[in-house]
């Protein structure tokens, strides 16, 4: 995880932030547009540099969970998190005994890809070239005119979401879920997706 507390302006919660870095204990929060749970649990919204309840961590069955790669889960915010009673992880999920939010990401000051696409609600013309998004959940995001040349989206959940006229050149779809997804204009010459036809521009179609 960076070192840039960019998202955050308190100088008493930033040590905070810095000593959970040194001691491994700092993490990702996505919430719902209220600062609820969204990926499973029940929790009312977290107050800015004030700890939480205490529940027994018990990875996907208690506990607060967090992660390393906002862009794998649902949701529309993002919090930078402390937590402490450290219990196991599995893979980007850790689960703790409790969390202490200490900034919310700011999605115009948001440098991490990972962070960005969780946390902005528009990605239109985005510049995500060879980001790495496997695994991404983006149903419904609108990447409309966004650069994504080279970038990983395999096994990616794209359902419904809005890549008209994107880059797609050199872009990893392998496994994507692209159901009900808008492609016309993307640009994609070699390698269409099922259902669409690159044109004589290289241009997207759909097949008909």
């Amino acid at each position: 995880m960076s070192a840039n507390f960019g998202t955050i302006t308190s100088r008493r919660l930033r040590a905070y932030a810095e000593r959970a870095l040194r001691d491994g204990r700092l993490s990702w929060r996505v919430t719902d547009q209220h600062g609820r749970p969204i990926n499973g649990g029940h929790a009312e919204a977290l107050q800015i540099g004030v700890w939480s309840e205490r529940v027994r961590p018990e990875l996907c069955r208690s506990g607060w969970h967090t992660t390393s790669e906002p862009h794998r889960w649902a949701g529309c915010r993002v919090w930078l998190v402390e937590g402490r009673e450290r219990g196991t992880r599995s893979g980007d999920k850790r689960v703790w005994g409790q969390v202490r939010p200490l900034g919310e990401v700011d999605p115009v000051r948001c440098l991490d890809r990972s962070v960005l696409v969780r946390c902005r609600a528009n990605l239109s013309g985005a510049n995500l070239s060879r980001a790495n998004l496997i695994g991404a959940y983006l149903s419904g995001a609108n990447l409309s005119r966004a650069n994504m040349s080279g970038a990983s989206l395999s096994g990616a959940s794209l359902v419904g979401a809005n890549l008209s006229r994107a880059n797609l050149i050199g872009a990893n779809l392998g496994g994507a879920n692209l159901s009900g997804a808008d492609l016309s204009g993307a640009y994609r010459p070699t390698s269409p997706p099922t259902g669409w036809a690159a044109g004589d521009s290289g241009h997207l179609d759909a097949d008909t």
